[in-house]
Order: C-alpha cells, then structure tokens, then sequence
C-alpha cells in the first residue's frame, strides 16, 4: 500500500548496527498482530519464565509471577462482572501493582482507562463520569481518592481482595479488534477527549518498536512516563512483549537528579524518555560512564532540538543510537528516523525519518487535496491502524477519521499536524495548524485553558498561548481583559481556580491583563502582536518579603536562577511563580548539591515557600547532626 520511497542505504545501515551486543534477537511476525496481547504476553512467558519481566525499587517480578498475578485480577474481575468486554478505571502510583493491575484488566478481556492521581480532582470526576464504568481499581494509598473519584465505596477494588484467585491464564475470547484502552486527552470541549485503541494496533506498535532496534530478551528499558500518558504505551509493551526487563522510576517522587545514577546502577541499554527530560540530564551528570551501557535512545512526544543533539554526542557512547519519530496517539508509530554521531555532526534539527512501510503518509492542503514535494500542509495517516476514534464523540470522530471508501478496515487519520514530505521521502514535522500544543510531552488545547479562564465572572476576554525563543524555554502565557479591572484577580486568585479543573502543566506560568486585545484588519483577535513580558513575579496575594537568612539567600538565588525570576519573595508560593514538576526537580537537585542534604522530594516540596524549604533543610541537617 505504501507508495513512498524505500529509506537510503545509509539509514538501513545504522539500523542494521542497532543490536544488543549479545547480538540475539528474533523478529516479532506481523502475523501476530491479528491476535491479543495476552497470546503474545502468554507465549512470552511461556519461554522466558524465570527472566526478569519488572523491577520497581526492591521489588523484582519474573515473567511467571507477573503473569500470575494479573491472572488473580483477570479472574477476580470475571467472577465479578462477567466475559463482556467494558471500560475498567485505573488508579495508581507509578508502579509495579499498577502494572499487574492494568495487565490484569486486559486478560480479562476489558479496557483500562488509567487515570492520573496527579490530576485535580474535578478532572478525576469528568473522566470517570463519560465511563459509565462499573468499577474502578486503585492501590492503598489512592483508597480515598478513588472513592471520592466514584462517589461509592462499593465501585472501588484493590488488589489484595483477589489473592486468592487462581493463577491460572484465563480463557477469554480477545480478538484483535477489542478495544485495549483509553487515554484522555486535553479536549477542544470542557471535558478530556478520550482516545480508544485495539490490540491490534498495539501489537503493530510493538512489533515496530521491537523489530527496527532489535529489542531482545537482553535488553533493560525504563518505564519513565506515568500509564495515564500514551507515551508509556511503547515502552511498555515494547519491553513486555520481547522478553526483556522493564525498570520503573518515578521522575514526579524521586526527581530527575538520581536518574542518571539510578540508568548506570541498573546497566539500563535503552533510554526511553520525553526530550523534556533528555534535556534535564546534563546539570545532575557528574560521570558520563553512568550512559556506558545505552545502545538506543529513543526520544518522542516533543520535537526535537540542537540541544538534545549536543547532549547525546556528549554524555553517550558512540556506539549509541538516537531514534526520533512521529506518532500521535491516534496513530502511533507513522514515521521514524535512526541516527548516529556520524549523521549529526553539524547539529542540525533531524527530520522525522520516513513513513512506516505499513501506513501512507500524505500532505494535504486546506481543501484535502494532495501536495506535491516539498510543500507545507497537513499530514494525513492512511493506514489500517489507526484509532477507532474517541469515546462517545461521535462529531469529532467522524471529522478526523475519514473510511476509505476503495478499500474496507482503512481510514484517513486527519492529525492536524503540519508537515512535509521532500523528494527523498523524508518527513519534516513543522508543528500545529491548530490551537493544539505540545507541554512537557502532553498534547494541549489551549482552548480548554481559555474556557476555564472564561468560566470566572469578570473575565471577559482570554487568550492562551504558548511562547519562548527556543521550544526549550516555551512557557504558557494567559492574556485577560477583565470585566471590571478593579476587581481583576490576582495569579495566585487565577492559579488556584485553574487548579481546581487542569492538570499542572496546563497553568500558564504567567497572566498579563490588558485593556484591549490588538486586532488584525479582519477584526480578530491579532495574536502574533500580544506583548510577551519578560519573566518576572506575578502579582500574588501574598507582599513580597526579602530573605533574612542566609539558608534563605542561598534559595532564593536558586530559584531565581531556575524560574528566570528577577524577584523572589520568601513566602511566594512556588507554583505561584510559575513553577513546574520538572524546575521543582532542577530544584530540589541543587539543594541537595548546595547544602549536602537529602530530602525527599514530596517532603522537600511539601514546603511550597522559601522559607518553609529553609525550615526543612535545617531541621534535616539537625537531624543529620542528631540534634533535636
């Protein structure tokens, strides 16, 4: 079907390097994506039962005691709702039981729909309500919060009630159609948009991330982005479905500064990550050896930079391969690019490879008609694999997924990307056509953020938008007309109310009130010309107050330094800085380095203020020194 040039001898021949040294590897067959994931899982287990399946922390899982211990889920779940396929939440720590858990779900025959414990509370409520699920399992610690989610104790389960289940797999019909999960989304409405997948589409996913890199049983990968983010989809099963060990690290409760030391600890060979994170890894690598075992880094879910580049000719051995693709989460795995250090040497932006052999990728322009090479338009996956579409949005689905009518099972994905393809084949992704971004690796309609912004009684005007010199320092920026401007609100006031309906990253770092917007001679809204101030302290509840000590100094010289503040007071609330999880980390590292104590990072951010952090490193370092 796909009628694009095959990929040039020079990047077949750097795949043809991307082994294991072990140089053992065994293709996954196309055959097998007309199946399920618990055939391939089973047949995993069946050969490679005492390896390593997952290790979280102290807790090591072979294949044989994960796949028991789904299957107590799988036929917990049975006994109690039946063989018919329906929607399971999910609620969890980045975990191991988290992985047990939405194994489980799948051998059953049901669909998981993780949710985030990272998420408000009102967002946990809105996901859960489009369900009309019948059950939602959590862990211990999230007992309460799952409850509160459900609003009845009775729809919530965990783990330990089906101990006594058997461990035997379970015998359900799963063909490759049955829906797998779903992921939600930021939404163009109020509510996330929640995107359906199929096994089938997820075995195709893992077979591409097995065969191009000759993942083999050999190989030890992280499992780095949190289950409720599509990106943890490759890895994960990427790593389950080839017999090689996954590694569990929780960036948001151990913080970014022991990633590198905990990779060389374990002797990681693939490096998995947003490049978000990738380009945190510098400022906590004292001894590039940690990287010595990495033969592949595989980077998606943002663009990538010159910086990311340098980084990996720095801090990697040459013998390291660096993946860059493109996929949505409606259509993973489109295109892909293999890299070496010889093929970056002049640091340029790489491209996003060529097409899969399996999809066709196009180039239309607003009409739907096909571009030739070289121009600029939208990408549009054709493929039998992509998503069936979204959970009870029928418009919205019918408007991005379009059948082809020559062919029956293929569908015309249109992603709202933009793009081009030249004369070699070769796709350059060249961001949205859309009010759609990319933070942190989590796709984002800034819409949703405006409409919570309108929601507030005096605002009468909101724009959103994301800005910076570099895709490195992008911040969220949020412009307001008030209704009455001597009743406008402060950013700790807007903070707090955005914080009731989005997730963290979808708070803008700062608000800038205006009278007017400026408009562009059709009467709209001229958002290229809305004035970008520098970084600076917001206007907070709370007066700015000066450190006093010299604990208090020291930290606010670090943070300025992080959050590019000109100020700091040392009762500023840090999210009301603007600060994010990945600065909080940035952070939290220098205080380590700089008072030569260890903290955890919740306890040390716990302490959301200056002066509450220079109260927890003193009582540290009295504890540390055995002083009460």
């Amino acid at each position: 079907m796909n009628t694009q040039r095959r990929i040039p001898e020079w990047q077949q021949a750097i795949i043809d390097k991307c082994y294991h040294p072990t140089g053992i590897w065994e293709e996954f067959p196309e055959s097998e994506y007309e199946t399920s994931i618990p055939a391939r899982f089973e047949k995993i287990v069946a050969r490679f039962s005492d390896r390593i399946a997952v290790v979280d922390g102290e807790q090591r899982l072979t294949y044989a005691q994960l796949n028991a211990a789904a299957n107590r889920v799988a036929h917990g779940l049975l006994e109690r709702l039946g063989t018919d396929s329906e929607p399971i939440a999910h609620l969890y720590e980045h975990s191991a039981e988290a992985v047990i858990a939405l194994l489980g779900i799948i051998k059953a025959g049901k669909f998981y729909v993780p949710l985030d414990i990272r998420w408000p509370v009102e967002r946990l409520h809105q996901a859960y309500a489009v369900l009309d699920c019948r059950l939602l399992l959590t862990d211990a610690p999230n007992q309460s919060l799952a409850i509160s989610v459900t609003g009845n104790p009775a729809a919530v389960a965990t783990l330990a009630q089906w101990d006594g289940c058997s461990a035997k797999n379970p015998v359900v019909l799963i063909g490759p159609d049955t829906y797998f999960y779903i992921i939600f989304t930021s939404g163009s409405t109020d509510a996330p948009k929640g995107v359906i997948d199929v096994h089938r589409n997820v075995l195709r996913y893992a077979g591409l991330y097995i065969n191009s890199p000759h993942i083999c049983p050999a190989d030890r990968s992280p499992l780095l982005p949190r289950l409720s983010f599509s990106g943890s989809k490759m890895p994960m099963w990427g790593t389950l479905l080839s017999g090689s060990s996954l590694f569990i690290y929780d960036i948001y409760r151990k913080g970014i500064a022991g990633l590198p030391t905990w990779v060389g600890q374990h002797k990681l060979t693939v490096f998995d990550s947003a490049p978000s994170v990738f380009r945190a890894l510098p400022e906590f690598v004292g001894d590039s050896n940690l990287f010595s075992t990495v033969r592949l880094i595989a980077l998606g879910g943002d663009a990538i930079l010159p910086e990311d580049i340098r980084i990996y000719r720095k801090l990697f051995p040459d013998t390291t391969i660096l993946r860059n693709g493109l996929g949505a989460t409606e259509a993973k795995g489109s295109a892909k690019l293999f890299c070496d250090k010889a093929t970056l040497e002049k640091g340029e932006i790489p491209s996003v490879g060529w097409p899969s052999a399996d999809i066709e990728l196009l180039i239309v322009d607003e009409e739907g008609r096909l571009l030739p090479s070289g121009k600029i338009g939208e990408m549009v996956i054709h493929s039998r694999f992509v998503s069936p579409g979204y959970w009870k949005g029928p418009t919205l689905t019918a408007n991005k997924f379009r059948p082809d009518h020559h062919t029956e099972g293929l569908f015309y994905y249109y992603s709202g990307d933009l793009g081009r393809i030249d004369e070699d084949g070769q796709v350059y992704h060249l961001g949205r056509k859309d009010s759609q971004v990319k933070i942190q690796g989590q796709r984002v309609e800034l819409g949703e953020i405006e409409r919570a912004l309108l929601s507030l009684d005096n605002v009468s005007e909101a724009v959103v938008a994301l800005r910076g010199d570099t895709v490195a320092k992008e911040r969220l920026l949020a412009w307001l007309v008030w209704a009455d401007p001597a009743q406008g609100l402060s950013s700790s006031q807007l903070r707090r109310h955005l914080a009731e309906r989005l997730p963290a990253y979808m708070i803008p770092s700062q608000f800038i009130s205006m009278a007017q917007f400026p408009l562009n001679t059709n009467g709209k809204i001229d958002r290229k010309n809305l004035p970008v101030p520098a970084p600076s302290r917001s206007v907070l509840d709370i007066a700015f107050a000066p450190p006093l000590t010299p604990f208090e100094r020291i930290i606010v010289a670090i943070w300025a330094d992080i959050l590019s503040l000109d100020a700091i007071g040392i009762h500023d609330p840090f999210l009301d800085l603007g600060g994010n999880s990945l600065q909080a980390m940035r952070i939290a590292a220098r205080v380590a380095e700089e008072f030569g104590v260890e903290i955890p990072l919740a306890e040390l951010f716990a302490a959301s203020t200056v002066a509450e952090m220079a109260l927890a490193i003193t009582a540290a370092l009295a504890s540390e020194l055995g002083i009460n």
